[in-house]
C-alpha cells in the first residue's frame, strides 16, 4: 500500500537535529568570539623586561615604563633604571627600523637625572633584554638609583648589568675610546674596564697606579654567543671618579739591599 505521508513532512527527530545542529553552531561561533586573542597590555616595569626569555623578547612586547637616566652616551646612547632593574633605550636601533617618532630635538636636551616615560618594544639585546623606544618623554626630575657596592660574585658574572654601581680597582693603564677613555681597573680578584667621556676625564695619566672608586652603569663585553667575557661601567660625569689612594712616582720606594 502506497505510503500516505507527503514528500513534504519530516521526522520530528530530525526537526530536533537541525535545530541542535543551528544551536551548536551559534554557540561555537558566540564562544570563538570571546576567545578571541586581545592585545598585550603593556610591560609596567623594567624588571618584566629583564626577565623576559630571548624568544619572549623577540616577539616584540609592548612596553610603557617610567624610569630614572643613569647614564647618557654622546650617540643617542643611554640607560634607564625603577625600583625593578635597568635597562638600554635603543634609540639608534629603532630608527633604523622605523620605529622611532619622538622629536629629535627633545632626545637631545635628555641629561642624567631625569625621569622618562617610555613607550616602545622588547629587544633581545646582545646580552640582556633592552627596549626600543618609540616615544621618550621626560616627566620631572628624578632621584638617582643607590649605586650598589661591588659584590664580585654577581659584578663579574654580569648579575648587576644595566643597574647603577660603585666598584674599586687600581688603574693599570688606559687606552682611547669613542669620545673619551678607557681605563684599566685591577679590582682584585678580577679585571674590568671603565669608560668616561674627555668632558668628565680630560687627562688619565694621573690615574695610572692609583686606587679609584667609581659609580656608573655595570654593563659587559660579550662574545657572538652572547655570553660575558668582562664587566664594564659606563660613567659619564666628574664627581663619579673619586681617587682613594693616589698614585706613587716610578721608582719612588726605597731602595733595599738585594739579598733582602
Amino acid at each position: 500500500v502506497p505510503s500516505r505521508r507527503t514528500p513534504a513532512s519530516t521526522p520530528r527527530s530530525v526537526k530536533f537535529l537541525r535545530h541542535g545542529i543551528f544551536f551548536a553552531s551559534a554557540l561555537t561561533i558566540v564562544t570563538a568570539a570571546d576567545e578571541a586573542p586581545r592585545p598585550a597590555e603593556p610591560l609596567g616595569h623594567i624588571g618584566e623586561v629583564r626577565a623576559l626569555s630571548r624568544e619572549e623578547a623577540a616577539r616584540r612586547l609592548p612596553v610603557r615604563v617610567r624610569g630614572v637616566v643613569t647614564w647618557r652616551g654622546f650617540r643617542d646612547q643611554m640607560t634607564v633604571q625603577d625600583e625593578t632593574g635597568g635597562s638600554w633605550i635603543l634609540v639608534a636601533e629603532a630608527r633604523q627600523r622605523g620605529i622611532w617618532t619622538t622629536d629629535e630635538a627633545a632626545l637631545k636636551s635628555i641629561r642624567v637625572g631625569h625621569l622618562l616615560e617610555i613607550e616602545g618594544i622588547t629587544e633581545p639585546g646582545a646580552y640582556a633584554s633592552g627596549i626600543l623606544p618609540k616615544t621618550l618623554r621626560i616627566v620631572g626630575e628624578g632621584i638617582l638609583p643607590r649605586a650598589r657596592p661591588m659584590d664580585p660574585a654577581r659584578f663579574f658574572s654580569g648579575a648587576e648589568a644595566n643597574l647603577r654601581v660603585e666598584v674599586r680597582g687600581v688603574v693599570q693603564g688606559y687606552q682611547p675610546a669613542e669620545n673619551g677613555w678607557t681605563l684599566h681597573l685591577d679590582g682584585n680578584p678580577g679585571r674590568f674596564t671603565v669608560e668616561f667621556p674627555k668632558t668628565a676625564l680630560p687627562d688619565p695619566e694621573p690615574l695610572v697606579d692609583a686606587e679609584v672608586r667609581v659609580t656608573g652603569v655595570a654593563v659587559t663585553r660579550v662574545n657572538t654567543r652572547g655570553e660575558i667575557t668582562m664587566p664594564r661601567v659606563y660613567s659619564s660625569r666628574s664627581e663619579e671618579l673619586v681617587v682613594e689612594a693616589a698614585a706613587t712616582p716610578p721608582f719612588s720606594a726605597r731602595l733595599m739591599p738585594l739579598d733582602r
